[in-house]
């Protein structure tokens, strides 16, 4: 599922909506798991995949360097 929400999100980025801070979200069908990504650069950037069980400020930590 994971692999299949990379390949998703490679190829279309944009198509999740931006959720906070420029992160996007794609929902893993394995629910409650999501994939928090933000695009940099026009570079796809996975920040973790997350369970929606826990606090979702958590889920956009992340820092770019």
């Amino acid at each position: 599922e994971i692999e299949k929400g990379i390949y998703a999100i490679q190829h279309y980025p944009r198509h999740y909506r931006i959720i906070k801070k420029g992160f996007r979200q794609y929902q893993l069908s394995t629910f409650p798991f999501v994939l928090v990504y933000i695009l940099h650069n026009e570079e796809v950037l996975v920040q973790c995949v997350f369970h929606t069980s826990r606090n979702p400020k958590d889920k956009f930590k992340m820092e770019i360097r």
